[in-house]
């Protein structure tokens, strides 16, 4: 099993704390552009939306600077747009934590430069 399997499984695991640190880690590894499109292709996106919505805003926080990563790599930006959604970020910018807005901000920026995406923001 990749490093990237097992930090799946942790994002989806029953107990909060460690999906706290497994958003942590999936947030440091995809600083690294090497990185960005394997976690995507390995399936990561599922897990990390799911925690944009968990009402925990430390995990919300690392969910959201995950996608901002994520969503500068041009490879990732289409599938990102339709997996997670335009308007779930636009959702997000209306966040209730400033940084939470910021990084929602940056992934629409990020987002914004795909062909036909910004078209969809209606």
């Amino acid at each position: 099993v990749g490093i990237i399997s097992a930090l799946v499984a942790a994002l989806r695991h029953k107990d909060e704390e460690v999906r706290r640190l497994a958003a942590m880690a999936a947030a440091n590894i995809a600083v690294y552009e090497g990185n960005q499109v394997q976690m995507v292709t390995d399936g990561v996106l599922a897990p990390v939306n799911d925690l944009l919505k968990s009402g925990n805003e430390d995990i919300e926080l690392q969910a959201a600077r995950c996608l901002a990563y994520l969503s500068q790599h041009e490879d990732n930006k289409v599938q990102i747009a339709r997996d997670v959604g335009i308007a779930h970020f636009i959702q997000l910018a209306r966040s209730r934590t400033q940084d939470v807005q910021i990084l929602a901000a940056t992934c629409l920026a990020n987002l914004s430069t795909v062909r036909g995406v910004s078209a969809s923001w209606g």
